[in-house]
């Protein structure tokens, strides 16, 4: 996407607000975490019976407190201007949402854990509102340009 005789479209102020939502949806997605973690915590701590299964449970939990401090938002630019944009997180997230873990397979799982999901689910329309009122006039504007041409 050229800039060039654009003059609606301000990349500087789009790549802000992008990174405004990156930032709140990543504390979200951290914040579902740690919901989680505290419910499961209290669950698995009321079945545990034996050391072994306490040790169990303790590694649970760490991996899972280790995944909100560990969700690491990211995006591309092409030619200055974002065009995407993603989250990355240790293997553990994907384990919890999909209800697996070593010794769990998924032909009997444990309960799934969707964290994620809800939260992009909810915050993708704002993204979409925000590239629809950054990139609407520089779309009519190229559209025009290129009818003088």
């Amino acid at each position: 996407m050229s800039n060039e005789g654009i003059s609606n479209f301000l990349p500087k102020e789009y790549n802000r607000d992008i990174k405004k939502w990156q930032v709140a949806t990543k504390k979200e997605l951290s914040a579902m975490v740690s919901r989680l973690d505290i419910r499961g915590k209290q669950k698995l701590l009321m079945k545990v019976k034996s050391a072994k299964g306490l040790k169990g449970v303790l590694d649970r939990i760490n991996k899972e407190g280790i995944l909100a401090n560990d969700i690491v938002s990211n995006s591309s630019k092409t030619e200055g201007v974002v065009f995407r944009v993603g989250f990355s997180f240790p293997k553990q997230g994907l384990f919890m949402l999909k209800g697996v873990s070593s010794g769990h397979k998924l032909s009997s799982p444990r309960r799934k854990e969707d964290w994620a999901n809800p939260v992009l689910d909810s915050r993708i329309g704002i993204l979409a509102d925000m590239v629809v009122k950054h990139q609407a006039d520089a779309s009519v504007n190229a559209m025009q340009i290129s009818r003088l041409k």
